[in-house]
């Protein structure tokens, strides 16, 4: 049987930081997105990942990032996870994963069965697929 990870996303404040440490997650998300209102800089990722629990994984959760960006977050937050919820497609990951040598997530839109079947394209460019309920 498959283990069910727990992720918490969204972290933003050191309150939110300690109760999810509380909480003990396998994964730790943070929101690397200006137009989210849960949106942290990448100093501020690495400033509160390390009120983390040991063993925790963390997670920068991107849409579309170019490559200064993610040059950016590599380098200041070193996150364990790099977690996609743009258009991008997995050419795009298998360059992300190669040149950063990082876990990839990618995130995919569900609405209908139909969408499931374009979760193949990302099969061998993911190490984790994320189906998003819209």
């Amino acid at each position: 049987m498959r283990k069910i990870a727990i992720k918490l996303c969204g972290l933003n404040t050191e309150r939110a930081v300690e109760a999810a440490a509380g909480l003990g997650p396998d994964f730790a998300g943070f929101v690397i997105y200006p137009r989210s209102p849960r949106h942290v800089s990448p100093e501020t990722m690495q400033r509160l990942k390390a009120r983390l629990q040991a063993g925790t994984k963390t997670v920068a959760v991107l849409a579309d990032p170019d490559d200064a960006l993610l040059e950016q977050v590599m380098h200041t937050a070193a996150p364990d996870y790099l977690q996609l919820h743009g258009a991008e497609q997995a050419s795009r990951l298998h360059h992300i994963r190669d040149r950063y040598h990082v876990r990839l997530i990618k995130a995919l839109p569900v609405r209908t069965a139909n969408d499931i079947d374009r979760a193949s394209a990302f099969e061998n460019a993911a190490d984790i697929l994320l189906f998003d309920a819209l």
